[in-house]
């Protein structure tokens, strides 16, 4: 690997600044920022003769960025080439780095590219097979650039779609307020603080579309109840971390509601990451993550992290995700994980059933969900590719071996429970 050592005279604010300092056939990585913005978080991406290899926000933390007087240290960017660099080809190899409007971009020079390291040398527990494999899976679906849907405008700001009879007589909306005890009045008083437009139907992860108000309700209601959780353990504000985060249905609320949150999020699809900068204050620390269980950002980072709709569909890495979501969260801190348990057997959803009658047939007429971890897979194209569901006493026995397993609130989201996680050492 090439190594830049970082001076603090090397930096004058003229712009934009930034090294790739890291750079194989798999990986470039390294820093860079605007000088006359530090908190706002550039977009770096890779691209080879006009097709992009991957990209990132360059909002990770490294302690020599700090010291050299690089913003808060908060600058950094790893990027994962998918698929993975011929070394024939990697002089042609292009960073671009822009502004998150886009309005102002720059080119980074690339080093010349480190010999790609032995298969054996990737892997400490497995063998050159297995590290193989996992390459093909990586090279198969690494991300979900291609599955993206395209970038659609915003709906709207949040209040145009204030309407008294939907917030008084619509049983979806009266639902969410129900359940956290939120009264319309509040709920118009609030929205108020949000400027942030709504996204598109089709850039919502499927949630209440074309139902505007409800899908703005629907996060409030989330952001709600997870600040009361986090209270009861012991957490008021700090740093909030939205693991798959999407367009922001939860942490738009964590970010515009409250001051109390310093609110980062990611997401392992480009148009999702792509709103968000476009469209949220730089305070919020967005970034474009792989499907692959590595986040870069320090251990012990976050006092609370939410993860919606997420363990739901993944499979063979769920223990490695569980475990980089505990390094990054400190001792003390809550995490609130959805997933699809016990409760949700009677009461799913018709598309869940109609997967699970398709796929499982072997399960489907169970009047009660099988212990253990129950995988419904139904494609092989990318890592979006199945359902995952999980009795309550699987967390309690196998999630419980990395955290504190506190409750298990069933039936939270919709059909999803939540399981409230809490890292004790």
């Amino acid at each position: 690997m090439v190594n830049i050592t970082l001076r603090k005279m090397d930096f004058q604010p003229m712009g934009i600044k930034g090294v790739v300092d890291r750079f194989s056939v798999r990986q470039v990585s390294g820093w860079a920022y605007e000088t006359d913005s530090t908190d706002d978080h550039l977009f770096v991406t890779a691209t080879l003769d006009g097709k992009t290899l991957g990209s990132a926000v360059a909002s990770g933390f490294r302690a020599d960025l700090m010291t050299a007087g690089i913003g808060k240290g908060d600058h950094a960017f790893a990027i994962n080439l998918a698929p993975p660099l011929a070394e024939a080809d990697a002089a042609r190899l292009a960073i671009g780095v822009a502004v998150p409007d886009g309005s102002a971009r720059k080119q980074l020079p690339v080093p010349k590219v480190s010999a790609a390291p032995p298969l054996e040398a990737m892997s400490n527990t497995g063998s050159a097979e297995w590290v193989q494999e996992q390459i093909k899976k990586f090279l198969k679906y690494g991300n979900l650039y291609a599955q993206s849907r395209p970038l659609d405008p915003p709906a709207g700001l949040p209040g145009q779609f204030v309407d008294d009879a939907l917030l008084a007589g619509n049983l979806e909306i009266k639902g969410y307020l129900s359940r956290v005890q939120v009264s319309p009045e509040q709920i118009r008083q609030d929205i108020t603080k949000d400027t942030c437009p709504i996204p598109g139907s089709n850039n919502r992860e499927g949630y209440a579309v074309g139902r505007d108000l409800a899908y703005w309700v629907s996060g409030y209601a989330e952001y709600v109840h997870m600040s009361k959780v986090a209270r009861t353990y012991g957490v008021n504000g700090g740093r909030y971390f939205d693991f798959g985060g999407s367009t922001g249905r939860i942490f738009r609320h964590f970010a515009l509601q409250s001051d109390a949150w310093d609110v980062w999020s990611c997401d392992f699809k480009e148009t999702s990451v792509a709103f968000n900068l476009q469209y949220f204050p730089s305070k919020v620390r967005s970034f474009l993550n792989t499907s692959f269980p590595s986040l870069p950002l320090p251990d012990a980072y976050f006092d609370l992290i939410s993860a919606c709709s997420v363990f739901t569909h993944i499979n063979e890495t769920e223990t490695s995700w569980l475990l980089e979501l505990r390094r990054t969260l400190k001792v003390g801190g809550v995490a609130c994980i959805t997933i699809l348990n016990d409760a949700t057997w009677p009461k799913m959803a018709p598309p869940l059933r109609q997967t699970i009658e398709k796929f499982r047939p072997d399960i489907a007429t169970a009047t009660a969900l099988p212990e253990g971890k129950t995988v419904v897979t139904f494609r092989d194209d990318d890592p979006y590719n199945c359902n995952v569901l999980h009795s309550d006493s699987y967390i309690r026995q196998n999630w419980g071996r990395f955290f504190e397993i506190c409750e298990i609130q069933p039936l939270y989201l919709n059909t999803q429970a939540m399981v409230v996680c809490r890292r004790r050492d």
